[in-house]
């Protein structure tokens, strides 16, 4: 058995994120995330927002400098996370090597194929306004390319967020 022992360094102003709905008050609860909900965080998650978190309230400001440095040389938002993630020191290069994987998998998807694995990713939390308006936004798309194996998997999607509001 193996113990990790997080930092003491605790966030007095907590990094909201909205796909789970929580406060993040650390850099090992923000590795914690984006390890275990890799969906939510594939689309441009690092931004300056981010950077202010992990610079002010988690003490860590050079690591905050090579991010946006990183940043303005465009690197995707994936390679910065992984950067983040490296820096906290957290998880093992093995898990985090098996994380940039999930990542891949997730960025070789359809568009539409994405789109409905984060839906019912949130729908699978319970976020269900979220995900409504993620199968909404597919259901759009679908009409225009008249996928109708697509449009039928959304739709029972739907009602079922729907049924489980109600």
């Amino acid at each position: 058995m193996s113990v990790i022992v997080c930092r003491q360094k605790r966030a007095a102003n907590p990094y909201y994120i909205e796909g789970l709905g929580i406060n993040i008050y650390s850099a090992q609860e923000l590795c914690y995330a984006v390890y275990h909900h890799p969906l939510l965080f594939t689309d441009g998650f690092v931004d300056g927002e981010l950077l202010e978190f992990v610079r002010e309230e988690l003490g860590m400001g050079f690591a905050a400098a090579r991010l946006e440095q990183r940043q303005k040389s465009g690197d995707r938002s994936e390679e910065l996370l992984f950067q983040l993630m490296q820096e906290c020191d957290y998880y093992t290069t093995v898990e985090l090597n098996r994380l940039r994987q999930t990542f891949a998998a997730l960025k070789k998807l359809p568009p539409l194929e994405y789109a409905k694995e984060k839906a019912d990713y949130l729908a699978e939390y319970k976020q269900y306004g979220k995900a409504i308006a993620g199968y909404e936004e597919i259901l759009e798309a679908a009409d225009e390319k008249k996928d109708i194996q697509v449009t039928k998997r959304i739709w029972n999607n739907l009602g079922a967020c729907y049924a489980r509001i109600f």
